[in-house]
């Protein structure tokens, strides 16, 4: 048995997709069993007791569900008893001394359930305030870019954790920003041009 993380999924879930991107940002090695195509691996996932994906199988410990906490102690403690380095390099060590070329190891991908929790606590405090204000006539012209910073700070939580954005690579915040900068600005000019015309 290699020693890396067995990594049972099914690719049609986006709790496994996020456990997979979770395990290649650690720099945790894994091999994926796909449940969807490998035969043997449904067996043993039946074998196991058919629990909740994502499985992790961690040097003969289970970890089951999208349980990143559980899994974090889980391969330390299985890294410090094979004396391994914890650290992202170990990826390229086991694939090297193993020959393993099906293990994956190169993103947390998505925060922990108690900070959705926190997120959502947040969104509902602002939205509670956004409604709150829209009735005080006293703000004025004030009210309009009051209510817009507000949904603007929705907007960055909302993409930053739920859509993951603040996990994913650079490169993909970088086209989500250009094309964002784009929208804005062609909104913008739109309206200034419906001023001028008007």
């Amino acid at each position: 048995m290699a020693d890396v993380v067995y990594f049972y999924m099914d690719p049609a879930s986006p709790q496994c997709y996020r456990a997979k991107q979770y395990l290649i940002e650690k720099g945790i090695p894994f091999m994926e069993l796909n449940l969807a195509e490998d035969p043997a691996a449904r067996e043993t996932y039946k074998e196991l007791g058919s629990p909740p994906l994502p499985v992790f199988d961690v040097g003969g410990k289970l970890v089951c569900g999208l349980d990143y906490e559980r899994l974090d102690e889980a391969w330390v403690s299985f890294a410090q008893e094979k004396g391994y380095p914890i650290e992202t390099q170990l990826a390229k060590e086991l694939v090297t001394r193993e020959g393993l070329s099906d293990v994956i190891a190169l993103p947390h991908l998505g925060p922990a359930t108690i900070e959705y929790v926190a997120i959502a606590a947040v969104l509902t405090v602002v939205t509670l305030i956004e409604v709150g204000i829209f009735y005080l006539e006293s703000l004025g012209s004030a009210l309009m870019p009051i209510l817009l910073s507000l949904s603007s700070l929705k907007f960055v939580l909302v993409v930053s954790f739920y859509m993951h954005l603040k996990y994913d690579s650079r490169l993909l915040l970088t086209f989500f920003s250009t094309a964002l900068l784009i929208a804005v600005a062609l909104a913008v000019a739109g309206m200034a041009l419906f001023r001028a015309l008007v």
